[in-house]
């Protein structure tokens, strides 16, 4: 292996960081958004080397050592300093240490400090995942990726990499969100270790909780550009525009041709990790109203009685 210090490297591509809770809809939004030109969706890029490393699958179906997409791009960092298969368990384990969502401190610790002063590790870390990011976008020809990891340490990574990136916090109302909590618990689907876990009622709504209060705290200390706030729901309801108005404020031209009222022709994924995808379905997009069978209304009413606090400081966007 190379010293990657001796390298140059390149520039992190432009990036959408998606955050919330997870069951939000941050898949099927990334994919949506990925419909227009020069966006490449990339999926919750935080755990690839966890999930390369455990020879999971790409969205395409294809193990991720095979993805034509991700295959490149691994071949990339190769081939610039010297990352091979041996070396993605040892990239993960640094990730996961700083990817502790309830100690952002190290990685603010390492942002006030000059990168040749990182430990080793965090170094070569930051250098893999700058030609990964980078590899797969010049594959795909995009100039922007969309990282769905969601996580405050996730954004702080990105200003590490000294990306460029703007903020997009997804909330879906809590009570979907718990019902498919509850509905996934022991189901394996996909890759399962990338499926986001189930859990009891309890433990939906204090996810939703932390994650949405999580993304104010990313706002507030990150070094994003610029930050929205979609409701899920609302998404759902006026998806064409809503896409075409964020990446036309980014810049890029958008393109109206894969939206026909609320169905959209998605292109093929590479969302490398989180929920199954659904790349190159034609897709109609509707609100999920499991819940309103699923959920008792004593549950609901508990739902919305401790999530209420936060939907209120919010703006109460969420419906």
């Amino acid at each position: 292996m190379v010293d990657h210090s001796e390298v140059g490297s390149p520039s992190y591509p432009r990036t959408i960081y998606v955050t919330g809770a997870a069951r939000s809809g941050s898949t099927l939004i990334g994919e949506v958004i990925g419909t227009q030109p020069g966006v490449l969706t990339i999926g919750e890029i935080s755990l690839f080397w966890r999930d390369v490393a455990r020879g999971n699958r790409c969205a395409c179906g294809e193990v991720l050592t095979d993805c034509p997409l991700w295959s490149y791009a691994l071949q990339e960092v190769c081939a610039r300093i010297g990352i091979s298969s041996a070396d993605y368990g040892d990239l993960a384990a640094t990730r996961a240490r700083l990817a502790r969502t309830t100690r952002p401190t190290e990685l603010l610790r390492l942002r006030r400090t000059p990168a040749h002063a990182w430990p080793d590790d965090v170094r070569l870390l930051v250098a893999a995942t700058t030609w990964l990011v980078a590899a797969a976008a010049e594959k795909a020809g995009a100039d922007v990726v969309v990282d769905t990891s969601k996580t405050t340490p996730g954004a702080l990574f990105l200003d590490l990499c000294g990306a460029e990136y703007s903020l997009l916090h997804v909330m879906r109302r809590p009570e979907a969100v718990v019902s498919s909590t509850l509905r996934s618990r022991g189901v394996e689907r996909g890759n399962a270790e990338s499926a986001p876990p189930g859990g009891s009622l309890a433990v939906g709504v204090a996810r939703w909780v932390w994650a949405n209060l999580n993304a104010v705290l990313v706002l507030k200390i990150s070094r994003a550009r610029s930050a929205v706030r979609w409701d899920y729901e609302r998404f759902v309801e006026n998806a064409e525009q809503m896409t075409l108005e964020l990446v036309a404020s980014l810049g890029i031209p958008p393109d109206s041709s894969p939206f026909v009222g609320r169905t959209v022709e998605l292109g093929e994924s590479h969302s490398a990790v989180g929920n199954p995808g659904r790349g190159g379905e034609r897709i109609t997009l509707r609100e999920d109203h499991r819940w309103r069978s699923e959920l008792s209304a004593t549950d609901q009413r508990l739902i919305q009685t401790m999530t209420w606090p936060v939907v209120s400081w919010l703006g109460g966007q969420v419906r």
